[in-house]
């Protein structure tokens, strides 16, 4: 299988995580919008779209914080400011498949040091998305 090639994406990690969070930002824009208040995100750009960083340490970590800081403060990894999208849904999970050897994208929980972060972050982004949905006014 072939994926789609990215020049910048393949020589910068932060020129990817960046692409793959405005992305994320779109489509959790589009889900406020309709009205979702329960959202599954995948882990984009975390398998064969990664390219050289597939499996590079703490890649689901930063994932899972860049929608973190999309969703409560606003922000986007390259500074931009959004509206903050946490308060339009009452969950947000990222869901992470197993690769084809029956592991995960990235080391295993007991593996390294970053996995223990990768996993709080992972439980501070659903108790953190995990709140009373905002009211609005519209009929």
């Amino acid at each position: 299988m072939r994926r789609t090639f990215c020049q910048a994406a393949h020589d910068e990690r932060s020129f990817l995580e960046a692409g793959t969070a405005w992305a994320i930002y779109a489509a959790l824009a589009a889900a406020a919008q309709c009205g979702c208040d329960v959202v599954l995100v995948p882990f984009v750009s975390g398998g064969l779209y990664a390219g050289p960083w597939r499996g590079a340490p703490g890649l689901l970590a930063s994932f899972v914080r860049n929608i973190d800081a999309m969703l409560l403060e606003g922000v986007m990894p390259d500074g931009t400011a959004v509206p903050p999208l946490g308060g339009c849904f009452r969950k947000v999970c990222v869901v992470v498949l197993p690769n084809r050897d029956g592991g995960q994208e990235e080391s295993q929980p007991d593996a390294s040091p970053s996995a223990k972060a990768e996993q709080a972050a992972k439980r501070a982004l659903e108790k953190a998305s995990d709140r009373p949905r905002r009211q609005t006014n519209e009929k």
